[in-house]
């Protein structure tokens, strides 16, 4: 079985975070068409989906009030057992991302919809702010036990404010029964273009700056 580190997970959510962000830039899917916004969103919902499954995967098994980080840098941490549900939380919201950003090449299969474009998905994002609480929380245990190897606050902040940017985003993509129009698309796109960035932020700062090898010794 490959074994993936914190590396390849915060290359996974930057790459995915950057083609959300192509995706949703102001102007992007009137000069290339939504079909190219769709793919680009597509094919970001699943490094999303690549680098949670690598963080979770990083947080071991739940075995109880913690468990063992391992195959990381932080190999010899105690992972408290709202990381490993706030990394479960995020795959199950990316997952839902998958399944949204696919459904929009369903509907351009069954009608002529050129214009169709991919609306922020309200699942997805909800479980991206729980994933977010639970991070924080964590953050917090860790810094009072003053652990050196676990997430820091810039982090944490940055997918926060990422997550309410996507909630914002989905919760003004909801489309009026009366009028059958998105209530606020400006707001939605922003939300989705602020938040991948917020997103791409995170991961860059999370980035371990050594070789693998050079942490662990």
């Amino acid at each position: 079985m490959i074994r993936h580190n914190v590396r390849s997970e915060c290359w996974g959510f930057a790459v995915g975070s950057t083609l959300f962000a192509v995706g949703s830039a102001p102007g992007f899917a009137h000069w290339a068409g939504a079909p190219a916004a769709n793919v680009s969103f597509f094919v970001g919902s699943w490094f999303f989906t690549f680098a949670a499954f690598v963080q979770l995967q990083l947080c071991g098994s739940l075995r109880g009030p913690t468990a063992s980080i391992a195959g990381s840098p932080r190999v010899g941490r105690e992972v408290h057992r709202s990381e490993w549900w706030s990394a479960m939380v995020q795959f199950a919201g990316t997952i839902a991302f998958n399944i949204s950003t696919g459904a929009v090449f369903i509907v351009h299969s069954v009608v002529d919809a050129d214009r169709f474009g991919w609306r922020p998905d309200v699942y997805g994002s909800a479980a991206f702010l729980i994933s977010c609480g639970l991070a924080v929380f964590a953050t917090e245990l860790y810094r009072r036990r003053d652990e050196p190897d676990a997430p820091g606050w810039t982090a944490t902040v940055l997918n926060t404010a990422g997550s309410i940017a996507f909630g914002f985003s989905a919760v003004a993509a909801y489309i009026d029964p009366e009028t059958g129009k998105v209530v606020a698309p400006f707001v939605g796109q922003a939300g989705t273009f602020i938040g991948a960035l917020c997103f791409l932020a995170a991961s860059l700062v999370s980035l371990p700056r050594k070789p693998v090898g050079a942490l662990a010794s």
